[in-house]
């Protein structure tokens, strides 16, 4: 997906080396997705690390910086339709199984399948209807949502 993304985008972000040792210490990824493109030149950033040890610190900072980092679906999923981008191939933007079309979203109710209440239990089951191949990802958004407020007794199923 790297090496799609890279053939689209350029590369972005250049492989980073030590002058020390002259290891990678950013962008082993990037530097196999080049390869993989068959490219014969790419950007690199040659650092003055200190030491190993800072050469080891930097690296791996980078990579649990990823790691840590979070998503914000609902304001990724407005971005998509705010650009009308529904036919885009979500993988150049590192996003698998995510295809819309101009039918998928709706706003208001056009998307609620379903709606039951009753008011004096105040209870409601609701139903969502989106594509199938994003269900997974439409269930995360829904189960966050719910986890972020303060609603007792509130159930995700």
């Amino acid at each position: 997906m790297l090496a799609k993304i890279i053939d689209y985008q350029g590369q972005r972000a250049p492989i980073v080396v030590s002058k020390r040792s002259g290891f990678i210490t950013k962008g082993h990824g990037r530097l196999m997705a080049i390869t993989k493109l068959g490219w014969a030149q790419c950007a690199v950033d040659y650092q003055d690390y200190e030491s190993e040890a800072q050469e080891y610190a930097d690296m791996v900072a980078d990579n649990k910086i990823a790691e840590l980092a979070e998503h914000d679906d609902n304001f990724m999923i407005d971005t998509i339709k705010e650009l009308e981008m529904t036919e885009f191939d979500f993988t150049l933007m590192g996003i698998e199984n995510l295809s819309l079309t101009d039918g998928d979203w709706n706003d208001g109710a056009d998307g609620v399948d379903n709606i039951e209440e009753n008011l004096d239990g105040i209870s409601a089951v609701i139903k969502v209807k989106c594509p199938q191949a994003i269900k997974d990802e439409v269930l995360i958004i829904v189960k966050r949502a719910f986890l972020e407020t303060s609603l007792e007794g509130v159930e995700v199923v």
